[in-house]
């Protein structure tokens, strides 16, 4: 069944009021999602972000724990473990990578 369409003179006033005010609503609706879609976004990165520095800080630990375990295996050799000086070792650069750009 076919919908008639009423002529202007015959259309409420009320519903000539609220004529386009539908579209405001989807336009803010559209606005408030968008925010909300930029904020779990924005989650979603830092999360990440954490998660490369968590396994990272896990990295480092299990080094740290080989580290300590290999002493303890071996206590006769401690002194090996010993920090010194580290004066003795050369940093070789390639390309333009020179002494005077890290200087600033």
């Amino acid at each position: 069944m076919a919908r008639k369409r009423m002529s202007p003179a015959v259309i409420p006033s009320w519903k000539i009021k609220n004529a386009g005010f539908t579209l405001l609503e989807i336009l803010i609706s559209v606005v408030i999602l968008s925010v909300g879609i930029l904020g779990v976004t924005a989650m979603q990165t830092a999360s990440l972000s954490s998660a490369v520095f968590t396994r990272n800080l896990d990295n480092c630990v299990y080094v740290a724990s080989d580290a300590l375990d290999r002493i303890a295996a071996n206590p006769a050799n401690i002194a090996g473990y010993t920090g010194g000086s580290y004066s003795d070792f050369v940093v070789t650069t390639t390309g333009g990578c020179g002494a005077s750009s890290s200087d600033e």
